[in-house]
């Protein structure tokens, strides 16, 4: 039996894209974001806001077609799966969690440095996007 294995996440893009964030494995894209969680938090009292961090891997046809609104401060909703990598290095053992997306849904809050050319509308999401070749089966947002 195969464990249940969803997650679904909002936030914001971390960085723009550097030559380091896209690789090619093959003939197929490799493009690797982070992206700022936020959650209120009381402390002492008072509402403070903390965020968490996450590494978000987009293959293919994602890739290629998103890296180009994925820019810092651009807020995302991401279906995928969390997956880790696990190796040894210098006698120690280290592992990397990371969410691999099935689908990625532009959302508002659009950054400044964001450079739309043809094709948006009045909100500044892409028109017509097409992610992958695969469906995904009833994404929740």
């Amino acid at each position: 039996m195969t464990d249940l294995n969803n997650v679904i996440i909002s936030g914001n893009v971390v960085h723009d894209i550097g030559e380091k964030d896209v690789m090619k494995v093959g003939e197929t894209t490799k493009l690797t974001i982070t992206i700022a969680n936020n959650k209120s938090v009381k402390s002492n009292g008072e509402w403070k806001n903390k965020a968490s961090f996450f590494d978000v891997i987009l293959w293919g046809k994602l890739a290629d077609n998103l890296q180009k609104y994925l820019v810092k401060g651009k807020g995302i909703a991401v279906v995928g799966t969390l997956d880790q990598d696990r190796w040894e290095k210098d006698g120690q053992k280290k592992t990397r969690d990371y969410i691999t997306a099935n689908a990625i849904k532009l959302l508002g809050g659009k950054a400044e440095n964001e450079s739309h050319a043809q094709g948006n509308n009045d909100l500044g999401f892409p028109e017509d996007i097409p992610y992958d070749d695969k469906p995904v089966k009833d994404p929740v947002f």
